[in-house]
């Protein structure tokens, strides 16, 4: 963050509480958005940064205010300043669920945070209006971001008339596989950095890309989290309790097979992982943000992976392992 923005941080902080604010940095994220901690009143609280014309604080609140009205553990806007892209936020303190996983009985964690979805399905709407749809040109928009950043810019393909071709193919059918599952408020981020544990409950950040989406997009977030791997047994019992939960919430029709269910998980999972291929690339070259290239080689799996598990994906799996994977593991020896 520039000192100029900063420094107008603490002036309108100071402003809000009528006395000097002294903040402290804390860690940000893949956005723009800068976070910091600072105490008043003997209770610390979070200011944040978030430049308007990439960041949109206004939806930030709108959606806080509606999750919040669900009963979802979130941080509250205390005071906003969509002008200058400002907001003090009440703190949920420094723990993740990413802190727990590893040292305790993951399970219970990851259950106990799934909890949090039978709310977040239901927040359609905020005070703007209807969320976002995750529709049709958003997905592409999404997935085109693999072909820009990571296969052109980042591995510097030259892709020939046939790749095109297979990768337009590709993204026809994830589209597909994702517009016909039904549609349900999406957090859209939902994975263990972005969930806090506080006071003994999950509590949930960063969810100011909301939308109304396909409803296994979550749990791919979640389950096949781009930052933690889990093996298939840990995911497909987790994965199957949620299905059975959304057929008996009606949220998926009964007739839905778990066959199909876990289908549309896939393929939900490996449009999402495609996108992300393009926006840690995006993140290294635009930003100068590498620390998400040591997060590229499990994201990479993920795509091999259920490539390899369908049959109409074979030509896909195929060029993933002897075109792809060699000219990533080229870069990474540059790096």
């Amino acid at each position: 963050m520039s000192d100029i923005r900063r420094k107008g941080l603490e002036f309108w902080l100071s402003q809000q509480l009528g006395e000097t604010c002294f903040m402290e940095p804390i860690s940000g994220d893949a956005s723009a958005r800068r976070y910091f901690r600072f105490t008043f009143e003997k209770k610390t609280y979070i200011a944040v940064d978030a430049p308007p014309d990439t960041e949109n604080s206004y939806l930030f609140s709108a959606v806080s205010k509606a999750y919040a009205e669900h009963q979802l553990i979130v941080p509250i806007v205390k005071a906003i300043d969509t002008d200058q892209g400002f907001m003090w936020l009440t703190d949920l303190g420094d723990q993740q669920l990413f802190d727990f996983i590893h040292e305790h009985d993951a399970q219970s964690y990851y259950e106990a945070s799934m909890t949090c979805l039978h709310a977040v399905r239901h927040v359609q709407k905020t005070i703007l209006g209807p969320l976002p749809e995750y529709d049709a040109a958003m997905l592409r928009a999404e997935l085109d971001l693999m072909e820009e950043w990571f296969l052109l810019q980042l591995l510097k393909f030259d892709l020939t008339e046939d790749e095109v071709t297979m990768i337009k193919e590709v993204k026809t059918y994830l589209v597909d596989c994702a517009v016909q599952q039904p549609q349900v408020g999406v957090h859209r981020d939902f994975h263990a950095r972005n969930i806090m544990w506080h006071e003994g409950q999950p509590a949930i950040i960063d969810f100011q890309g909301a939308v109304v989406g396909p409803v296994t997009y979550d749990l791919v977030s979640l389950l096949k989290d781009c930052y933690v791997c889990w093996d298939k047994d840990f995911i497909d019992t987790l994965l199957k309790n949620a299905y059975q939960e959304l057929i008996q919430a009606g949220w998926v029709d009964q007739e839905t097979n778990w066959s199909t269910f876990k289908l549309w998980f896939d393929m939900m999972g490996m449009q999402r992982h495609i996108k992300v291929l393009g926006i840690f690339s995006r993140l290294s070259l635009r930003d100068g943000k590498d620390t998400y290239l040591k997060d590229i080689p499990l994201t990479l799996k993920y795509v091999m992976q259920v490539a390899d598990a369908y049959g109409e994906l074979q030509s896909f799996s195929i060029w993933l392992h002897d075109k792809v994977e060699p000219a990533w593991e080229k870069v990474c020896i540059v790096q």
